[in-house]
């Protein structure tokens, strides 16, 4: 009989011995809501997250064996702006450098599109911050800049 840990273990291994492989494409509104509810994130309407797919200029997933374990998106005008979103791998996936690999392509993304003094922006979760730095990202507030303000719109 497995036990939740035995069962943790087993698809760790799987991972392990299967490749993950990255794919520049959007997300599926059915993969964002899943994902967002695995890393216990609040979720949007399904209708809504469906409407907003093609919102993002750009979106990576990484997947195993088909199916999306981590994904970001990236939305803004493409070339002057962009706001890193949703950066999410599931929690048996973490810690594999899952996250440093979607990173890694959205920044070649950037660096292929952006113009001269392009604005790069996110909010890392509380104690994920330093995930980001390496790619150059600022916590804020910090020297002519003031702290990242958000809004949740409730109806």
């Amino acid at each position: 009989m497995h036990t939740r840990e035995s069962e943790r273990n087993d698809s760790l291994s799987t991972v392990l011995d299967t490749e993950v492989l990255l794919v520049d494409r959007h997300p599926t509104a059915w993969e964002r809501i899943r994902l967002r509810r695995a890393v216990g994130w609040r979720t949007h309407d399904p209708a809504a997250v469906e409407e907003s797919v093609d919102g993002a200029v750009f979106g990576v997933c990484a997947e195993v064996g088909g199916q999306a374990v981590g994904m970001v998106r990236v939305v803004g005008d493409g070339r002057t702006c962009f706001y890193v979103h949703e950066v999410i791998v599931h929690p048996e996936y973490q810690g594999m450098g899952v996250g440093r690999r979607l990173m890694d392509r959205v920044m070649e993304h950037v660096a292929e599109n952006a113009c001269r003094n392009a604005f790069v922006a996110l909010i890392a979760e509380e104690g994920k911050e330093g995930f980001y730095e390496p790619f150059g990202f600022l916590r804020l507030p910090c020297d002519g800049h003031g702290s990242g303000m958000e809004r949740y719109w409730e109806r």
